[in-house]
């Protein structure tokens, strides 16, 4: 082996100008239970993480967030995004089959979106799920005699109706979201807020949105890093990529 070679070839690679791909695959949120590895999440600590330590290397000029996800839960996402604003090198979003919901609050975040024209982009909006079985505990015979205090803290529980104030309250957390949702990607993406309300929950496809302004650019992987050189003002660039998450119980192994 080669040490000189391989010295050099480390040194080439610290001194040329990178791209750094993340990844952003599955429901995006901030813990996960084993089984849902096997269905696909991305715990935003982990890609929070991923993003500080290509933040931190000088020969990082550029990354691309790989994205393929339906969304997630608010924190989750708001933590994503906050982090990438934060962020003082160029970035690009890369979509591939899904950005929608909270995925594509992300992909706003970026200063460019580039996705295929068959990709399934926007759902803009927010949904609490909230199931309600007390009718069919009735038909069984099966009564509630749960103990709370206090006066919203039984809200959600599926074995009881919600009262109107209930429902009321719940509405207004929500619609909560769902405007900081809309100002986000107004403010990150200089749109109207009223093509958005126009689109509000609709599934696009990649031509589509980017009649709307949601996209910046049709392509695939080539094309995301061609847009990310051409942000970071370099000719050519190495791609460095951080593995996407492993299957519990291994531990999570990524490589740059």
């Amino acid at each position: 082996m080669n040490i000189m070679y391989l010295l050099n070839k480390d040194l080439r690679m610290i001194l040329r100008p990178n791209t750094a791909l993340v990844p952003i695959e599955g429901i995006i949120t901030t813990e996960v239970v084993p089984v849902q590895y096997l269905r696909g999440a991305a715990i935003s600590s982990e890609i929070t993480k991923n993003i500080e330590r290509v933040a931190k290397k000088a020969h990082i000029k550029a990354i691309v967030f790989e994205i393929n996800s339906p969304g997630g839960t608010p924190f989750a996402v708001k933590e994503v995004a906050d982090k990438i604003h934060r962020l003082d090198k160029k970035t690009v979003a890369w979509i591939r089959e899904y950005g929608t919901s909270g995925a594509y609050w992300i992909a706003s975040a970026c200063q460019k979106i580039v996705a295929d024209r068959l990709s399934t982009i926007g759902s803009i909006g927010v949904a609490m799920l909230n199931l309600n079985f007390s009718e069919l505990m009735e038909k069984y015979g099966i009564r509630d005699e749960s103990i709370i205090l206090g006066k919203f803290k039984g809200i959600g529980l599926p074995f009881r109706r919600p009262s109107p104030e209930e429902k009321e309250f719940l509405e207004e957390r929500v619609k909560k979201i769902y405007n900081h949702f809309i100002d986000e990607v107004v403010k990150n993406r200089r749109l109207q807020r009223q093509v958005l309300e126009d689109i509000s929950g609709a599934p696009l496809l990649g031509e589509e949105a980017l009649e709307r302004g949601l996209v910046d650019y049709l392509g695939n992987k080539e094309k995301a890093l061609e847009v990310s050189r051409e942000l970071a003002g370099i000719a050519r660039t190495k791609l460095q990529e951080l593995g996407k998450p492993g299957f519990f119980p291994f531990t999570l192994l990524r490589r740059t």
